[in-house]
C-alpha cells in the first residue's frame, strides 16, 4: 500500500510542472539586425516573454536560430494556481521589436488561458515586425487568439500556422488585426470562434491583408470566413481560401464585410450558414468586390449566393461564381441566387454564374432578390436549372462559352475565354497547395518550408515538390494516395490541396518513450 501511494504521488508531481525558467540568449545584444539576440531554445522564448512584459523589446532585434519543440508546454502550470487547468505557455506581450524567424519552426506549443489575448505573441505593437516563421501543431484557447498573435497592430510577413484555435475571436494566425499589415502568410487548421472566426484572421479593422492563403475548417456562432471572420474598412487583395466554413454569417473568404475593398481573391471551399451564406462573402455592406470568384458549394437556411449572400450598397464587378447553391430548409420567401442571394442598392456589372440551384422557389439564376440593376451580367440557365432571375440575362451553356455573348467586356486585359466559360486573367485559374504534416517539411528547389503553393493556368504543369522527413522519421505518402516523396503535378485541370504524411522509424522499445 505504501508503494502504491508513493507511486501515485510521483505521478501527480510529474503530470504538471511550473513553466520553464527563462534562459537569456547566449549571443547577441539586440541592437542591430547583425547583432540580434539569437534564440535557440524554448527557455529563450520564456526570457523574451519576460522582456516584453517589462517593456524592453521596443526597437530590439531577435532571430530564431533553430527549430524549437515546445511540446512540454502542455504540462506547464502557472505558479500558485490549481493543476486542474494547465495554462501552458505565457504569451510574449506586448511585443514591440523585430522578430526574424529565418524560416525555422516552433511546434507543439500549448496555451490554455480562457480570458486572455493569446498566441505565441499576445499583442504585436504598431512598430513591431514578425517574419519568416512557421508554427506547427499549436493548441491555443482563450478569449482573443491566434497561433501567432491574439492582437496585431504591426507587420507580419511570410508566417505559416497550423493548429487548433478556439475562443471568442479566433484566427488561424491572428485573432484580431487593427491597422496591421499581413503579407504572404498562410494558415491551415481547425478554427472555432464564439463571435468571429477566420482561417487566417478572426476580425480585422483598417488592416491590409495581401497575398495570403488558408485551408482547413472554420466554424463560428456568428461571423465565419475561410480567410477572415469579419472586416471593417480593410484592404484585402490577392488572397484565397480552400477552407470549409460553417457560421451564422459565413463566407468562403469573409463572413461579414463592412466598407472593405476585396480584389483579385477567390474561394473554393464549401460554405453553410444560417442567416447569410456566400461562396466568397456572406454579408457585404458598402465596399467593393472586383476580379474575384468562388467555386465552392453554398448552403443556407435564409439567404445564400454563389458569390455573396447579402449585398447592401456594395459594388461587384468582373466576378463569377460556379458552385451549387442549396436551400437547407424552406423558411419562407427567402433569397437564393447563383451569384447573389439578396441585393439592395448595389452595383453589379460584368458578372456571371453557372452553378446549379437546389430548387426554383425563391431562387434566381443570377440573383435571388434585387433592388438594383445588373449590367452586362449573365447566368447559364441550363446548368442552373432555373430560368428566371431578379436581374441579369439568361443564356444557354453554348452561349456562355462564346465570347460574343458578353457585351462590353474587356477580353484584352481582364477576361479570357478558351473552350469554356470566361476566366479572370488577373488571377491564376488554379492553385495547387502542398502542406507538410508533423515531423517533416517541403522542399521546392532551394526553398524548404511547411507550406508551399503554386499558381497554374489550366492544363499547365507545376514545379517539383519534395516531402522531407525530420531525423528519425520517414515519408509515408500523400493524402491523395501518391507514394513518391518527390512529385510534379502535370497538366493540372483542377485546384488541389494535398498533405505529406510522415511516420517514425524508431522501433527500439527503449526509444519510444522520448517520441511519444
Amino acid at each position: 500500500m505504501r508503494i502504491s501511494v508513493f507511486v501515485g504521488i510521483m505521478w501527480i508531481a510529474c503530470s504538471a510542472a511550473f513553466a520553464q525558467p527563462a534562459v537569456p540568449p547566449a549571443h547577441g545584444d539586440g541592437l542591430t539586425t547583425a547583432t540580434a539576440y539569437q534564440l535557440t531554445q524554448l527557455g529563450n522564448l520564456v526570457w523574451l516573454g519576460d522582456e516584453a512584459k517589462a517593456s524592453r523589446t521596443a526597437g530590439k532585434y531577435y532571430r530564431l536560430m533553430d527549430d524549437i519543440d515546445a511540446s512540454e508546454t502542455a504540462s506547464w502550470n502557472d505558479p500558485g494556481t490549481t493543476t486542474d487547468i494547465l495554462e501552458g505557455f505565457i504569451p510574449i506581450t506586448p511585443f514591440d521589436g523585430i522578430f526574424e524567424g529565418s524560416g525555422h519552426t516552433i511546434k507543439n506549443l500549448t496555451i490554455n488561458r480562457s480570458s486572455a489575448i493569446n498566441g505565441l505573441f499576445g499583442n504585436i505593437g504598431s512598430n513591431a515586425r514578425v517574419s519568416n516563421l512557421n508554427l506547427v501543431g499549436f493548441s491555443i484557447s482563450g478569449d482573443q487568439l491566434g497561433c501567432l498573435a491574439g492582437y496585431n497592430c504591426g507587420t507580419v510577413v511570410n508566417c505559416r500556422a497550423s493548429g487548433i484555435v478556439e475562443g471568442y475571436i479566433a484566427g488561424g494566425l491572428i485573432g484580431a488585426n487593427a491597422n496591421g499589415v499581413i503579407r504572404e502568410c498562410a494558415a491551415d487548421g481547425l478554427t472555432t470562434g464564439t463571435d468571429s472566426a477566420g482561417g487566417l484572421v478572426g476580425a480585422s479593422g483598417k488592416g491590409t491583408i495581401l497575398n495570403c492563403a488558408t485551408s482547413g475548417t472554420v466554424s463560428s456562432s456568428h461571423y465565419g470566413g475561410g480567410l477572415i471572420g469579419r472586416t471593417n474598412s480593410d484592404q484585402v487583395s490577392d488572397c484565397h481560401s480552400t477552407s470549409a466554413v460553417r457560421a451564422y454569417e459565413s463566407g468562403g473568404l469573409i463572413g461579414s464585410s463592412n466598407n472593405t475593398t476585396v480584389t483579385k481573391c477567390f474561394a473554393t471551399g464549401n460554405v453553410s450558414g444560417y442567416w447569410a451564406s456566400g461562396g466568397l462573402i456572406g454579408n457585404i455592406y458598402l465596399g467593393s468586390i472586383s476580379l474575384c470568384y468562388a467555386t465552392g458549394d453554398t448552403a443556407g437556411y435564409c439567404v445564400a449566393g454563389g458569390l455573396t449572400g447579402i449585398d447592401r450598397e456594395a459594388v461587384i464587378e468582373n466576378c463569377y461564381a460556379s458552385g451549387f447553391v442549396e436551400r437547407i430548409v424552406n423558411m419562407g420567401s427567402l433569397c437564393y441566387g447563383g451569384l447573389c442571394g439578396d441585393v439592395e442598392q448595389a452595383t453589379i456589372k460584368n458578372c456571371y454564374s453557372t452553378g446549379k440551384l437546389s430548387d426554383k422557389n425563391y431562387s434566381g439564376g443570377l440573383i435571388g432578390w434585387n433592388q438594383t440593376q445588373a449590367t452586362n451580367s449573365y447566368w447559364d440557365y441550363e446548368t442552373a436549372q432555373v430560368e428566371t432571375s431578379d436581374g441579369g440575362t439568361s443564356k444557354t451553356t453554348q452561349q456562355m462559352r462564346t465570347q460574343a455573348t458578353f457585351e462590353n467586356w474587356d477580353f484584352e486585359k481582364t477576361w479570357g475565354i478558351q473552350n469554356g466559360y470566361p476566366y479572370l486573367m488577373a488571377l491564376p485559374n488554379l492553385r495547387v497547395t502542398y502542406v507538410a504534416a508533423n515531423h517533416g517539411s517541403l522542399s521546392e528547389g532551394e526553398l524548404k518550408k511547411y507550406y508551399i503553393y503554386q499558381t497554374l493556368n489550366v492544363g499547365a504543369s507545376g514545379m517539383a515538390v519534395t516531402a522531407v522527413p525530420d531525423p528519425g522519421f520517414e515519408f509515408a505518402g500523400w493524402s491523395d494516395g501518391r507514394t513518391e516523396s518527390m512529385r510534379t503535378d502535370k497538366k493540372v485541370m483542377a485546384a488541389m490541396n494535398v498533405t505529406a504524411y510522415f511516420r517514425s522509424t524508431r522501433n527500439a522499445a527503449g526509444e519510444w518513450f522520448l517520441y511519444r
